[in-house]
């Protein structure tokens, strides 16, 4: 964890710098991407990864997921198709097989790796 927040504080730093530097942006982009690569590290989950969601999903009528609450259940199994982070938290872009193959960004706690299912 002290890693992590070392990481957090050199990508602020260099995007200070980048305010008053006048180096070439590709500098920039490179240690940003480094910067992404390394945090992602620590993510739970990699893409293509077999997950399940893991407890009830809290949806009420005016969530754009409304449609879906019956299909969005435990044990409803997807593939992780892309990885952010957010609010100091991972959060995954899931294609729900379930669900007509639809994409919905699940937060870590929402999802587990299960072992023994049939893939």
């Amino acid at each position: 964890m002290h890693d992590y927040i070392e990481n957090l504080r050199e990508v602020y730093n260099v995007t200070e710098d980048l305010k008053r530097s006048t180096r070439e942006t590709s500098y920039y982009i490179d240690r940003l991407e480094y910067f992404q690569k390394e945090l992602f590290k620590y993510s739970k989950f990699n893409n293509g990864d077999i997950v399940y969601i893991s407890k009830d999903l809290e949806i009420n009528k005016d969530s754009g997921w409304y449609s879906y609450k019956e299909s969005l259940k435990v044990d409803c199994k997807g593939t992780i198709v892309e990885i952010d982070h957010y609010a100091g938290n991972f959060r995954y872009s899931v294609e729900m097989v379930e669900v007509n193959n639809g994409i919905f960004t699940l937060n870590e706690e929402y999802l587990k790796k299960e072992t023994g299912y049939d893939d």
